[in-house]
Order: structure tokens, then C-alpha cells, then sequence
């Protein structure tokens, strides 16, 4: 999805890599603002984690990345590679083209699911092109999200925490926001509605 960081004054923005990029998990891409980093100089504290440490970053990026090195650490060079991959196919179909597929698959995702009788969860106000959620009987959510995965091979979220069992969320994002792939869900989704209800 578009993010204009610096036009709605995000000053710390965290992406995922393997989600809409299309990459693989293990770094993520962020954009850090000025005043994120002037607060991490201000701040006193020890932080215990070498990877959160902005201070520790910002030396690494300003000392190590003349010479190609600025990370605090060593870091997986196969999932740099990987990442750079990512951004480049990303570039290569075009932001506008892939917000604009997202889009449509989020609409067409969405417009099955309620021919199929589910209830879209999400206020049309919050609703992302990147993943879409709908109610379910919470006895069916477990069951029907084991055989959508064991008899069409379609992995589908359950809900988190007091959504548990009550929701179901269905990502569509990347290499999976084309028509083939919600196309193959809203099939899997239907047969197995229909032997809940059977």
C-alpha cells in the first residue's frame, strides 16, 4: 500500500519483507525520521538489544558504510540479496501498478466472500488491500481453516487474542494478489463452507 511517510510525518516506519515486498523474513525495511534519531542520541538508557539500538545503527551507517558495512553486526548476506531482489521486481511492475493490483485483489476477495455468505469484519474506513478479514462461527473456525489447508492447500489465519476462533484473515498481497490465487481461495473457501454447513 502507498505510505507517504514524510508527507504524513511518520517519523519511524517499519515494512515487513516478506509480505507485500515479496522477499524473505529476516530484515525488515524502515525509514527512520530526524527526530527519531535526535531522540535516541538524547536517551540515557542502555538498550539491550543491539538491533533496536538506533545510536549503534547510526555509528555503523556513518563509520562502516563507506567501506559497504553499515550494520552494528553481520548480517545474512542471502537475505540482503534476497530483499534487493524483492525491491527490484517491485520496481519493475511499478508502485502504482502493484497498489493497483493489490486493490483489486482486496475487492475481489472481499466481493466472493460475501457471495459466500460471510461477513466482512473490518470498518469500511480500515479496510487494507492487503489482507482481508471476515466473521466465522466459532466452531467452524478451526475446522474450516484445517481443511481449507489439508484438502486445498489455502494457509488462513485465525484471529488473535479475543478474535480468536471468530475471525478468519485471508492476505492477499505480493505473488498472492493475482486473480488465479483468489480465484483458487474463493473455490476452497466455498467447498469448504459448504460441508460446514452440510
Amino acid at each position: 500500500m502507498d505510505v507517504r511517510a514524510d508527507e504524513w510525518r511518520a517519523d519511524y516506519v517499519m515494512g515487513y519483507a516478506s509480505k507485500a515486498l515479496g522477499g524473505i523474513f529476516g530484515a525488515q525495511p524502515v525509514m527512520i525520521g530526524e527526530a527519531s534519531w535526535e531522540a535516541a542520541k538524547r536517551n540515557k538508557a542502555r538498550i539491550h538489544s543491539l538491533f533496536l539500538d538506533l545510536n549503534g545503527w547510526r555509528e555503523a551507517i556513518e563509520v562502516d558504510g563507506a567501506w559497504g558495512h553499515p550494520y552494528p553486526s553481520s548480517m545474512p548476506t542471502s537475505v540482503i540479496v534476497a530483499m534487493r531482489k524483492a525491491v527490484d521486481l517491485v520496481l519493475k511492475e511499478g508502485l502504482p501498478k502493484r497498489y493497483k493490483r493489490h486493490a483489486k485483489a482486496a475487492s475481489r476477495l472481499r466481493e466472493g466472500m460475501a457471495d459466500l455468505g460471510l461477513d466482512i469484519f473490518t470498518n469500511k474506513g480500515f479496510l487494507s488491500n492487503t489482507v482481508s478479514v471476515a466473521r466465522v462461527r466459532p466452531a467452524w473456525s478451526g475446522p474450516l481453516r484445517k481443511r481449507l489447508l489439508e484438502k486445498h492447500g489455502v494457509m488462513v489465519a485465525d484471529g488473535l487474542e479475543n478474535l480468536s476462533g471468530r475471525i478468519i484473515r485471508i492476505g492477499h498481497m505480493g505473488t498472492s494478489a493475482t486473480p488465479k490465487a483468489i480465484s483458487m481461495t474463493l473455490d476452497a473457501l466455498s467447498e469448504s463452507l459448504s460441508k460446514m454447513k452440510g
